[in-house]
């Protein structure tokens, strides 16, 4: 259990990643700027500062630009994986929204450090002291939270169990256990389960209209088949649902447990589910 918690504290800890990057950012900002308003360390000639600034600008572009192409090859793999292992949709799509918020990030913070770099060397010649000061340290900061962001952003896209953390976040977002006296009958969840699954391919794949072989339709475009077919209602389409993300990522790494309240709700959607059914064949 003290596992299962630090991998759970570790994997939610990510998400507020970018505000404590403001914050940090917002720190060895506001330090240097301070110091050299009042007492600066350096004193930069004309040359030093286009040397330094230019410099700092062409890095920065080449390793964002970098980054980026390894992103779109490494997203294409995760597509390629999903498209052979339709269980794990839930963690390649919950993966790509995560990467594709840190880029977002990373994009704004390469592209502001870019902008002062260039407002810095643009004012270079000009009488305004306190404001090169402040621009110029800004600048820097900036450029160094970028490549620290950059790093992270690396670092997390290259964890070689980030399939097993995600489904390890997805369960518990999904079926969060609070204690040991709530654990539920994991074989009976998954008894309910295959059966709530046989109905889904009984029933879904003569309806579904796609072009594929058969035998690779996901669970859940057998759910929206059905439920465009008006088969099932939206709760019960949501609930079966909720079901199969947490049997992916029981299947992906996450934990082999599953609390009382979802084996209740696997037994309730069952019941629905062939009640439903049972009405529109008859």
């Amino acid at each position: 259990m003290t596992l299962v918690f630090f991998k759970r504290n570790f994997i939610l800890s990510s998400k507020y990643f970018i505000f404590l990057s403001l914050i940090v950012g917002s720190i060895i900002t506001i330090i240097p700027i301070y110091v050299g308003l009042n007492n600066s360390l350096f004193i930069l000639n004309e040359n030093q500062i286009l040397y330094l600034y230019s410099n700092s600008s062409q890095v920065l572009a080449a390793i964002y630009g970098l980054t980026l192409t390894g992103f779109i090859f490494f997203r294409n793999e995760l597509s390629r994986n999903e498209a052979s292992d339709d269980t794990l949709s839930d963690a390649t799509d919950s993966l790509k929204k995560r990467y594709r918020s840190q880029l977002i990030f990373i994009t704004i913070l390469s592209v502001s450090t870019l902008i002062t770099s260039n407002v810095v060397i643009s004012i270079e010649s000009s009488e305004w002291k306190n404001a090169k000061i402040i621009l110029m340290n800004l600048s820097q900061s900036l450029f160094i939270l970028s490549l620290i962001v950059i790093s992270f952003f690396i670092f997390d896209i290259l964890e070689p169990k980030r399939i097993e953390k995600e489904s390890l976040k997805i369960q518990s977002e999904i079926d969060p256990q609070e204690s040991m006296s709530d654990k539920g009958d994991l074989s009976e969840f998954l008894k309910n389960f295959n059966k709530i699954e046989d109905l889904l391919k009984e029933y879904g794949s003569p309806l579904y209209s796609g072009t594929g072989n058969i035998k690779f339709i996901s669970n859940k475009i057998l759910v929206n088949t059905i439920y465009r077919n008006e088969l099932i209602d939206n709760g019960l389409r949501d609930d079966i649902n909720k079901l199969v993300s947490l049997r992916n990522s029981i299947v992906h790494g996450a934990e082999p447990t599953v609390s009382n309240a979802i084996v209740e709700l696997s037994k309730e959607v069952l019941e629905r589910l062939l009640t439903s059914l049972s009405q529109e064949k008859n």
